[in-house]
């Protein structure tokens, strides 16, 4: 009996902890729980946007034309043909196509037929708009094409012409239909493409209308990472179907629910009333259980930083899905699914999704690595940070690393020799952003911009003129509030804070060796003192001492600013802009020619009294709306 116990010891050891393993760098088990990242997080239950404002932040997306996002409500009954055209267009390139795990190359006369069945010479001068709803979650392709083809042979998790996916329940506009009726060409909330129209029930407008109507008046919303629904003896279509994040179906009136729904008392369960396809293929609804126990609500989820990691994490181990290949996601599905259960309606593609002119962006590109994880820590875990073809969630940091979350697909590691082994990873991970890519940089070298999928908001500027353009600022990082909530505009602005703020509006690094002031050695504002010194745009009062902490006169904001390099300024005549302020006389002749350039171009203004005030001390939303203005008049261009 021994032996045998020493054999089973031997056959299966045990874990010496219970933890999820992990051997990606500098990444420890604990760093894979939410609440890790969480409880280092100040304040991550607070409320960052309302339902409202996520609504108002989808339209301005929609009125930035951001990448393939639209109102479907609103979307065109008539489309013109060459526009459609243009969206269906496909270039096959001449590499080699094989089909998914063979070493068979797709035969060109097949995908060239498919390609003919795109049926492009059906396209009129004006095309009408038809309407449909996805019964199940399905693939959305480059062309009518159903099978998966690599440009590698062997290749079992990549589809070139794998574009996205619709999830169940989802309504989409009918755009065009192939040739052999088996395909439609649709438009998504975000995506056009191919779908197989045995997933589609179509409908007329006003059933349409009425479907999108009642999902957004009552619904449940899909909060787990994939729910599914029982088991069902008499709907095999229906049996254990899967429903992913972002899943939104619409809640059945109580009215119209019977005793038993399918066999069963719908106690404990939501009622939905899921879209299925008659014996028509036109839409018609289907009473199904989702069971009260499954990770669902009927409302979005609060928008916390808290929030969005455990969203995040719910997906931790997933494998990769290219495209939403293997009924997974990849990195800009993962990051859209999760916004999703907050209301978020963004692009699909990390392009689009980094190019969002909606919410407040930290432009990272060209500054040095030190100065990214500088600039990181300003902003909330949960933001989404981006380089070229890649997207993740931020984290925080740890140790000086700073980490992410995010569905990958591979790294590079280089040896002594600077060969690169590429490291396959094909999951949702956790990292650090020291990883390398295949040319040789680090993820943070690579790091372009950060969405933090919010507008910054202070509510002490309400009802004020300044309110936008200093919003605005802080949107994009140039200027912050004394607290998330609150700017301070009335406040005096100190020299170290005139310094910050150009140092941010004009995207210069910080140059601590540069500021050898007494004063600013253990001063927080040391390496903006010293940029802004060696850009020759501001000086100590002596050798010694810069004074921080001095507040600053309105003459020395029209002086320092007109400094500012790459702003075209205007010319003015001395007399007019003299007669402008009734107190030219008090203007010191070192800030004469600053204030005179900024009363003639708008950036300063005299007082209600006629009076300029040169030494008055300037406010900080003063000093805000000088830089708004120059950045407006400036040429200063940042290289992507």
């Amino acid at each position: 009996m021994l032996i045998g116990l020493l054999i089973m010891c031997t056959i299966f050891p045990v874990a010496a902890a219970a933890q999820p393993y992990t051997d990606l760098p500098a990444v420890s088990p604990e760093m894979l729980e939410a609440g890790y990242w969480i409880e280092k997080m100040d304040d991550p239950d607070r409320i960052l946007m309302s339902y409202g404002e996520i609504q108002a932040f989808n339209r301005a997306m929609e009125q930035h034309r951001a990448e393939g996002v639209y109102n479907l409500a609103e979307y065109p009954e008539q489309i013109d043909g060459s526009e459609l055209e243009e969206w269906m267009k496909f270039e096959s390139g001449d590499y080699a196509l094989y089909l998914a795990g063979e070493q068979k190359i797709v035969d060109r006369a097949v995908l060239d037929a498919a390609i003919i069945n795109m049926n492009i010479k059906a396209v009129s001068e004006s095309n009408t708009s038809a309407y449909a709803v996805a019964t199940r979650r399905c693939d959305m392709k480059a062309i009518p094409f159903a099978p998966v083809v690599s440009d590698e042979p062997g290749d079992l998790e990549y589809d070139d012409l794998q574009y996205s996916v619709l999830l169940p329940g989802e309504p989409v506009v009918v755009l065009h239909e192939s040739a052999d009726r088996q395909w439609c060409f649709v438009q998504t909330s975000n995506c056009r493409g191919w779908v197989e129209d045995r997933f589609l029930a179509i409908a007329n407008r006003t059933s349409w209308d009425a479907y999108l109507n009642s999902r957004n008046r009552a619904f449940i919303l899909v909060t787990a990472d994939k729910a599914e629904l029982c088991d069902n003896p008499y709907d095999s279509d229906l049996s254990g179907l899967e429903l992913p994040m972002g899943t939104i179906l619409p809640l059945a009136a109580k009215m119209t629910v019977p005793k038993l729904v399918d066999g069963q008392n719908p106690s404990g369960n939501w009622v939905v009333n899921m879209p299925q396809r008659d014996r028509n293929g036109q839409l018609e609804s289907k009473l199904v259980l989702v069971p009260a126990s499954a990770d669902v609500t009927d409302e979005y989820l609060p928008y916390t930083s808290a929030n969005v990691i455990t969203q995040a994490f719910k997906t931790l181990g997933d494998r990769y899905g290219w495209g939403g290949m293997l009924n997974e996601r990849d990195c800009s599905s993962f990051v859209k699914d999760v916004y999703a259960c907050f209301g978020f309606s963004l692009p699909r593609n990390t392009s689009g999704q980094s190019a969002v002119e909606a919410g407040a962006s930290l432009n990272l590109a060209g500054y040095s690595e030190s100065y990214r994880g500088l600039l990181l820590k300003r902003l909330r875990p949960g933001a989404a940070l981006y380089f070229p073809g890649h997207t993740m969630f931020y984290l925080g940091e740890e140790n000086g690393r700073h980490y992410v979350i995010s569905a990958l697909g591979s790294y590079a590691n280089f040896d002594q020799q600077g060969e690169m082994e590429l490291q396959r990873v094909h999951g949702t991970v956790v990292n650090d952003l020291s990883l390398t890519r295949r040319n040789g940089n680090t993820w943070m070298e690579e790091l372009t911009i950060a969405q933090q999928y919010a507008r910054m908001h202070f509510a002490d500027l309400e009802g004020r003129s300044e309110q936008a353009a200093i919003e605005a600022l802080a949107d994009d990082f140039i200027i912050s509030g004394k607290t998330d909530s609150e700017f301070e505009p009335d406040a005096t602005l100190t020299r170290a804070e005139l310094a910050q703020l150009l140092l941010q509006a004009l995207r210069l690094e910080p140059a601590a060796e540069a500021a050898q002031f007494l004063d600013t050695q253990s001063h927080w504002s040391r390496g903006a003192v010293g940029a802004i010194v060696k850009a020759g745009i501001m000086a100590g009062s002596d050798t010694a001492s810069f004074m921080p902490d001095k507040p600053v006169s309105r003459a020395e904001l029209a002086a320092t600013v007109v400094k500012c390099p790459s702003v075209k300024w205007p010319e003015y005549d001395p007399v007019l802009a003299a007669a402008a302020c009734s107190d030219a006389a008090d203007i010191s002749d070192w800030a004469r020619t600053g204030v005179y350039q900024c009363l003639s171009s708008g950036v300063l203004k005299v007082k209600a009294d006629g009076n300029f005030g040169p030494l008055d001390w300037s406010s900080r939303a003063e000093a805000a709306l000088a830089v708004s203005a120059i950045l407006d008049k400036s040429k200063i261009e940042v290289e992507e």
